[in-house]
């Protein structure tokens, strides 16, 4: 392989692909991404239930809700269930001076009511439904909330890989299109260094992408050594879809119907495997998509032993599928 002809190629296919509106736009998506949830996230963080609340209470009480919650006080107890009719899936609190605090619900709030963190609340929810007062951990539901954050990240962080491998696909159909292909057949270039320019451009792509995501969303709060492992472990998947675009693919309306497909097919066991709980079970072990969000779970999470076992499994379980996709891609373009 000339290295010097593969470098040449990738660079071509980059300075044509900028000067493409369309994938001009591919690569700015995931900077809008990016921005979106740094935007978001403070709000998120941010967000309490609200209560509506009127009535007596002890000051320790008062403390209490207005910690945990935005409580809206209002005049009498009409006021609360005017407000809580009025508003879905609010909440209100009595304090009657002469009975217990009274909890005042539409009917349809008491599972939310669950997530309430407050003490009066809970021992609420215990009456209503007969049971125990209910206990908070709240360093454990801190911690979930956590993890729930990494998962979420790592699975934005391993769209914009696959998002970015589409570039270099278009390239691709691009060259099919305008019949270049018959020109490269003959010249020079052989087919493992046309391929080698579109991987390439993968990685530098994707690194410089994951790179600012990372940057704009956490700062400098991360491992960017585990940041690097994470994202060399999405690189099977990424040019899964690279080859499977570029070798189905006919033209760029084809293209586009064909990366929904695959897109979701690679998201299928990432989101079951999140819906169930099962991160660790047997059979997601054989998706190389798993590995790559669990490598880019455990980067975000500090854990490098993890991270550097699901990079090593990501290669294992996505490598031979892309040597596949590679030889169907070189015999359906027709490459000796």
């Amino acid at each position: 392989m000339n290295l010097r002809r593969t470098f040449q190629s990738s660079w071509n296919d980059l300075r044509v692909g900028l000067g493409n509106q369309q994938m001009g736009m591919l690569l700015m998506t995931p900077i809008i991404i990016a921005i979106s949830i740094r935007l978001i996230l403070p709000i998120i963080d941010g967000a309490k239930p609200t209560l509506v609340a009127a009535g007596s209470f002890r000051q320790l009480v008062v403390d209490h809700l207005e910690e945990r919650a935005e409580v809206v006080w209002v005049a009498d107890r009409d006021a609360v269930v005017e407000r809580v009719q009025g508003v879905d899936d609010i909440i209100g609190v009595y304090g009657d001076p002469e009975r217990s605090i009274q909890v005042i619900i539409e009917g349809n709030e008491l599972q939310a009511l669950r997530s309430y963190p407050g003490l009066v609340i809970n021992e609420a929810v215990a009456m209503l439904e007969g049971g125990t007062p209910l206990v908070v951990e709240h360093e454990q539901v801190a911690l979930t909330e956590d993890l729930n954050r990494s998962q979420s990240l790592s699975v934005v962080l391993f769209m914009i890989v696959l998002l970015i491998s589409i570039f270099p696909a278009l390239a691709i159909v691009g060259d099919r299109e305008a019949n270049t292909l018959d020109t490269l057949r003959v010249s020079p270039l052989s087919f493992g260094e046309y391929l080698g320019a579109k991987i390439l451009l993968t990685i530098d792509l994707g690194g410089l992408m994951i790179a600012a995501v990372a940057l704009i969303i956490l700062g400098l709060d991360v491992s960017w050594a585990l940041l690097a492992v994470g994202f060399l472990a999405c690189l099977p998947s990424a040019w899964l879809v690279l080859t499977l675009i570029g070798a189905f693919a006919k033209d760029q309306m084809t293209a586009m119907g064909l990366v929904r497909v695959v897109i979701i097919v690679m998201l299928l066991p990432i989101g079951l495997g999140l819906y169930f709980g099962e991160s660790d079970s047997l059979w997601l072990a054989p998706w190389t998509m798993h590995w790559a969000v669990q490598a880019l779970f455990a980067a975000l999470e500090g854990q490098a032993s993890r991270a550097a076992e699901a990079f090593l499994w990501s290669v294992v379980t996505g490598i031979p599928l892309v040597a596949l996709a590679a030889w169907s891609l070189k015999q359906r373009l027709k490459w000796s």
